[in-house]
C-alpha cells in the first residue's frame, strides 16, 4: 500500500517544454468547466463540473498526474506505453481510461457502477442491493475524427470511444414484479487533441425497459497555463 507522497514535485510538463497534444493531456495548469445535465423521472437538472489538473507528484518512485475536483476530490493518473489509467493510492489498483494506440478497433475495459438510475416504490431496497456492485464496461475506438460543436467551441479530429456493459438484474422480486432482468450502462465519450473530454453521454436502463436515465456533460470552457 502507498503510504506517503513525497514532497518533490516533478514539473514534467511545464510552460517551456513541448504542450501535450494528446487526447488526455496531463499538462499542470489546464482548468476545465463542464455542463452537466441529469434527466430524473423526465426533468432535466443541470450542475458544474469543475476540473483542475496540479503539478506531477513522485509517490514512491511513480510519477503520477494529480486531477483536482471543484469538491476537494483528487483523482491521480499514471501514463505508460499501454495508456492512461486512473490510480486508487491506497489500493495501488489501477482503471485504464485510455488504452494506446488510440485507433479505430482498439478495445478495453473499465468498471464502473450505476450511478444515476433511480427505482422507486416498495422494491427500492432490493434494487439498492444490486446497483452496489461493479459492472465491467467493454470500451471501443469508433472514431478518431469526429467534428464536435460544444460551447467551449469547435473541435475536430475528435476521438470517439463506446462503452457498455450490463449485469443481471432479475431474480425474486425485482424481476416478479418490476419484470427486470437486467440492468445496463451505455456510454458514448468524445476527446478532443491538446483538450481532453469534450462531450460524454450516459445511459443507464433496466432491461425490459422499466426505469432509465439519461446524463451528459459538455465543455463550456477551457484554460491552459
Amino acid at each position: 500500500m502507498i503510504k506517503k507522497i513525497s514532497l518533490s514535485l516533478f514539473f514534467l510538463l511545464s510552460a517551456c517544454g513541448s504542450p501535450d497534444n494528446s487526447w488526455f493531456p496531463l499538462d499542470e495548469g489546464i482548468w476545465w468547466q463542464y455542463s452537466a445535465i441529469r434527466s430524473i423521472r423526465g426533468e432535466p437538472h443541470i450542475q458544474k463540473l469543475i476540473l483542475a489538473n496540479l503539478p506531477a507528484v513522485n509517490i514512491e518512485g511513480r510519477i503520477l498526474f494529480p486531477r483536482k475536483r471543484a469538491d476537494g476530490q483528487i483523482d491521480y493518473y499514471e501514463k505508460s506505453e499501454k495508456g492512461i489509467y486512473r490510480v486508487d493510492i491506497d489500493d495501488e489498483s489501477r482503471d485504464l481510461q485510455l488504452q494506446e494506440p488510440m485507433e479505430v478497433g482498439a478495445k478495453w475495459q473499465r468498471t464502473s457502477r450505476i450511478l444515476f438510475l433511480e427505482v422507486t416504490g416498495a422494491f427500492e431496497a432490493t434494487y439498492n442491493r444490486r446497483i452496489k456492485e461493479d459492472i465491467v464496461l467493454d470500451y471501443e475506438v469508433e472514431s478518431i475524427d469526429d467534428v464536435v460543436d460544444v460551447a467551449a467551441g469547435h473541435f475536430e479530429n475528435c476521438l470517439r470511444v463506446k462503452g457498455f456493459g450490463s449485469i443481471y438484474g432479475g431474480g425474486g422480486s425485482l424481476e416478479e414484479f418490476m419484470d427486470i432482468d437486467d440492468i445496463n450502462i451505455e456510454t458514448v465519450e468524445w476527446y478532443a487533441p491538446g483538450v481532453g473530454l469534450v462531450k460524454r453521454t450516459r445511459k443507464e436502463y433496466t432491461h425490459p425497459l422499466k426505469f432509465e436515465n439519461h446524463y451528459s456533460e459538455e465543455l463550456e470552457t477551457i484554460r491552459k497555463g
